[in-house]
């Protein structure tokens, strides 16, 4: 999960650090052929790895030496699993290619995968180790944080505007000049919303939207994807409203994914990819809340706030 200004997950730059690097200028529908020619050269004797030297176009940072290693990273064919993340490089990335489809975005969020490049590259997935999270009822709340909470000179609901909360937040921050979330990744995720997976939390103020968050549900476990403020706190007050809400539901925890001292600051703490995995899986496990979703604890909900 990522906040309003600084802490947004930033558009990607630069060449990808992985295992990957040497074959990104190779078009996925060769990988198939340099699969087929590392096997028939060894086959001759020769190694996979000269075979994939010969495709390469740009430096390494880690050297592929088995080529059926490589082709496990490119997801080709709609149905192929992602790799086990174990198998991850030391960002994070687990897998390049596939699509936004319901099915594979729901595969890659049950199994702790997230979705992060630049509109302009092919799709790439990530598994990060350490891995951020915050548990709902560890949120911390600071004395100017608790104030804005209980101004209550706002409305709040959920998923009643989750195409508006995505595209805010898809608008660049600051500096920034571009986006990781497109025009691709909103369609999707609008999709995901209508089939009641991925919900928002929208804070409303004199009927105008002025901040909230959105993120992917699988079970009892919640992975937040980004959230926006047009007024001061107005991202934190959503996150303390989900916070309140998920743990009612008896939600373990929010994927934060990527660490950030803002975060840090609200409680956010790293684990190992692996103690996350485990506690992501069996709240995963549990019965799921399908959406649209509603809050169901008292919540400041003026009509002179809420939009018509």
């Amino acid at each position: 999960m990522v906040t309003s200004h600084d802490q947004q997950r930033s558009p990607r730059r630069g060449p990808i650090r992985s295992y990957a690097v040497l074959a990104l200028p190779i078009r996925v529908e060769r990988f198939s052929e340099l699969h087929r020619r590392g096997r028939a050269e060894q086959s001759d004797g020769s190694s996979r790895r000269h075979s994939l030297r010969r495709f390469a176009h740009v430096g390494s940072v880690c050297p592929v030496t088995d080529a059926s290693d490589l082709m496990r990273m490119f997801l080709v064919y709609p149905d192929q699993p992602f790799p086990p993340v174990e198998l991850a490089d030391p960002s994070g990335l687990v897998a390049l290619g596939g699509d936004l489809s319901p099915e594979r975005l729901l595969a890659a969020y049950s199994a702790g995968i997230f979705p992060w490049y630049n509109p302009d590259e092919m799709i790439h997935w990530y598994c990060p180790d350490p891995r951020s999270i915050l548990v709902p009822t560890d949120l911390r709340v600071s004395k100017s944080y608790r104030r804005s909470v209980t101004n209550a000179d706002y409305g709040v609901t959920m998923d009643r505007a989750f195409a508006e909360v995505m595209s805010n937040c898809a608008e660049p921050r600051d500096k920034e000049t571009g986006t990781w979330i497109g025009a691709d990744m909103q369609e999707a995720y609008l999709r995901l919303h209508q089939l009641g997976h991925a919900h928002s939390v929208e804070v409303w103020r004199d009927g105008d939207l002025v901040g909230g968050l959105y993120g992917v549900a699988r079970g009892r476990s919640f992975a937040g994807e980004s959230m926006f403020s047009r007024a001061r706190d107005t991202s934190k007050i959503a996150l303390y409203w989900l916070c309140a809400q998920l743990a009612a539901w008896d939600f373990a925890l929010i994927d934060c994914q990527i660490t950030t001292r803002h975060l840090s600051s609200l409680g956010a703490i790293d684990l190992p990819r692996a103690t996350y995995l485990r506690l992501h899986t069996q709240a995963a496990a549990r019965p799921a809340l399908p959406g649209p979703w509603h809050i169901e604890i008292p919540v400041p909900n003026s009509p002179n706030h809420l939009p018509a």
